[in-house]
């Protein structure tokens, strides 16, 4: 099984929809889960979906989590003056590279870092 932990500046509504999609498969093999707190250490490469603020590279707190043995996505953004956080186009985002993710998922087993932007279409390997 894996779990999917997502933290908790991501919507709720947007959890729940991952949630039931995940439902709708025959396997129960993903388990996603919206939380404000992740284990220390992941000895099965769980994977993490997580904010990062940092303008280039990658912020503390996703390098604590990929060296602690996850597998992280993390959505890049730093707001501005002229640039708020659009709950709406986040989701939109995240539901439309989700195939990406599990696909991403299932062929990588190791710790890893991708990040992704508004209307991504494609994910950015870091780590």
């Amino acid at each position: 099984m894996v779990r999917i932990y997502i933290e908790k500046n991501y919507p709720a509504s947007l959890a729940d929809a991952l949630k039931l999609i995940e439902s709708l498969r025959d396997s129960q093999e993903i388990e996603v889960i919206h939380t404000l707190t992740f284990p220390d250490i992941s000895s099965n490469h769980d994977v993490v979906f997580m904010f990062d603020h940092q303008a280039t590279d990658i912020d503390k707190v996703t390098e604590y989590h990929y060296r602690n043995g996850f597998r992280v996505f993390a959505f890049k953004f730093r707001p501005t003056k002229n640039r708020a956080f659009n709950r709406y186009d986040f989701a939109w985002t995240v539901i439309n590279l989700w195939p990406k993710f599990l696909g991403t998922i299932e062929k990588i087993d190791q710790p890893f870092v991708f990040t992704y932007n508004y209307g991504s279409k494609n994910l950015k390997q870091l780590r």
